[in-house]
């Protein structure tokens, strides 16, 4: 079998990055606080399937190896196949600078090369299956994907790339819940003190001839999702112009009680990417002022391609 595909689209998710082939594509995905799985599909088949945990403590040096055979022992019994696993290869390599271990293993028909590695820098256990078509040479594709894997970075935010959308979320927020779908897509990131929504509809050139302006496809078709973010943006989009081309709001409320002294900060950015031919928006509120300019920010690496 001919695999000398490139790997040539980078996926950045759940903040893990890799390549792939341009032909597969992201179809599962769940978690993102203390734990992520993701699921990348050729046209044919499953190929990758990647998940981590988070863990509070430095794992010995044969953890990995343990987290291989706990999981082939747990796809072994919820498998339908009646048959023993075969060992057929171990090994150790390497992921991104960490030292890693690997199995090629069997299962009645199936065959698979998994790879497990503990990430120091984000305290974090790694395992990647990556399923062998029939007839495919391990050595081919499946190297050039793991060279590529980023599963830590010392920036301060993680960098996000899905269904040619790209921006940076900073390392304190973690992916709370997401919609995605085909032309949109609505993105929820939590932090402790702070939540950002990215929210992004396709066809933007229809839609804008449809409604006139960006302010009133906003209004229409996505400040329904803006307000279950969270109910303060509804003050906060009341101030919007169905007549505006370009959105950029923002406002402060302080606390009805003044010995509290809080404060919260919402700001709301919207625009019409014509290189993408997609309306993006970024809808932010912090209790902390000192991190006011975060959702800009966001709002600045939010692009189409």
């Amino acid at each position: 079998m001919n695999t000398s595909k490139e790997v040539n689209k980078t996926i950045s998710w759940l903040e893990v990055s890799f390549k792939v082939p341009s032909d597969w594509e992201l179809v599962a995905d769940s978690g993102g606080i203390t734990e992520a799985y993701m699921r990348i599909d050729s046209p044919s088949s499953i190929k990758l399937e990647l998940k981590w945990e988070r863990v509070k403590k430095k794992m010995p040096d044969f953890f990995p190896y343990l987290t291989l055979d706990n999981y082939i022992k747990s796809i072994t019994k919820d498998s339908k196949q009646k048959v023993s696993p075969k060992i057929l290869e171990k090994g150790n390599a390497k992921v991104n600078e960490h030292k890693a271990a690997f199995y090629r293993w069997q299962l009645g028909s199936s065959n698979f090369v998994t790879i497990s590695w503990f990430c120091e820098l984000e305290s974090k256990i790694f395992l990647l299956q990556y399923t062998l078509d029939e007839g495919e040479d391990k050595s081919i594709l499946l190297p050039k994907i793991v060279k590529s894997i980023s599963c830590h970075t010392n920036e301060s935010f993680y960098s996000y790339e899905i269904f040619n959308v790209s921006f940076e979320i900073p390392k304190e927020f973690h992916l709370l819940k997401r919609n995605l779908a085909i032309g949109k897509a609505e993105l929820h990131f939590l932090s402790q003190d702070s939540k950002v929504l990215i929210m992004w509809i396709g066809l933007a050139n229809y839609q804008i001839k449809k409604y006139g302006f960006l302010g009133k496809v906003v209004s229409n078709l996505m400040s329904e999702a803006v307000k279950a973010c969270d109910s303060s943006f509804s003050s906060l989009l009341k101030t919007m112009k169905p007549t505006d081309n370009f959105i950029s709001l923002e406002k402060i409320s302080h606390s009805s009680i003044p010995v509290l002294g809080k404060a919260t900060f919402l700001s709301l950015d919207a625009k019409f990417d014509e290189i993408s031919n997609k309306i993006l928006l970024v809808a932010f509120k912090t209790n902390n002022l000192e991190k006011k300019e975060v959702g800009r920010k966001v709002f600045a690496s939010l692009k189409g391609k």
